[in-house]
């Protein structure tokens, strides 16, 4: 189970935990109400009831929900770092075999907060980066497998020979286009070395949508830090 079902696990216990401080002291509700807020604890006042215990029981499970969850958070929490922006252009031209995550279009580097799509933009799929591309020749940003070619061939991913999972995802809204304007050369199990040719898009199929192509490292989180490198042309996301 991946560390992103912690929130729900530690919810659980916590959960657990209140219901089996309630029914320790059998604690009962006179009422039942959909909505969940202060005046809620009104369904525990009753002759014979153990108030205090159902507020310590509540109690329990915020609280240990609270500080598991901030300490989860605090423990994920990535140190990412951007260098100074010495080239905006950037290129996929073929490298030689690499644990380090390459551009896998020739185009202008975009930070990815500054893609027009919050799913990308706001890290929710993790850390990474945008280009704009400028031709459309596809490399492949890591060796490793090709873990995914989507049916409407917008988006392709990978997994690292060191574990990196990678998604590329190229234009926004392109799933409309069914595959159309998208020619891969690999599929799904093949392997794969950083910097060799796997696809074409012909991006004039693609002149009514916003071709900027979103690189995510979609398993950020199992790293302490991710690091984007705009210095070295070819090597954009580091990690240790």
């Amino acid at each position: 189970m991946g560390s992103q079902s912690l929130p729900f696990i530690i919810g659980s216990i916590s959960a657990a935990l209140g219901g089996a401080i309630s029914g320790f002291f059998e604690t009962k509700a006179y009422s039942f109400t959909p909505v969940a807020n202060i005046f809620t604890f009104s369904m525990f006042v009753g002759p014979g009831n153990n108030f205090s215990a159902q507020l310590l029981a509540n109690g329990v499970s915020f609280f240990v929900a609270l500080v598991a969850t901030a300490l989860w958070m605090r423990k994920q929490m990535k140190t990412v770092s951007i260098s100074e922006e010495e080239q905006k252009i950037i290129s996929a031209e073929p490298v030689a075999s690499t644990n380090l995550v390459v551009a896998p279009l020739n185009g202008e580097y975009l930070p990815i907060s500054e893609i027009n799509d919050p799913v990308f933009s706001s890290k929710s799929m993790g850390e990474g980066f945008a280009i704009k591309p400028s031709e459309g020749t596809v490399y492949a940003p890591v060796s490793g497998v090709v873990e995914l070619v989507a049916q409407t061939k917008h988006a392709i991913g990978f997994t690292a020979d060191d574990g990196k999972q990678l998604l590329i995802h190229i234009g926004l809204n392109t799933v409309e286009l069914n595959g159309k304007g998208f020619s891969w050369q690999v599929k799904q199990g093949d392997r794969v070395t950083a910097g060799q040719v796997i696809g074409q898009v012909d991006f004039s199929q693609l002149a009514d949508y916003d071709t900027t192509t979103a690189v995510v490292l979609t398993n950020t989180l199992d790293y302490p830090e991710v690091k984007i490198s705009l210095t070295d042309k070819n090597h954009l996301i580091q990690t240790k």
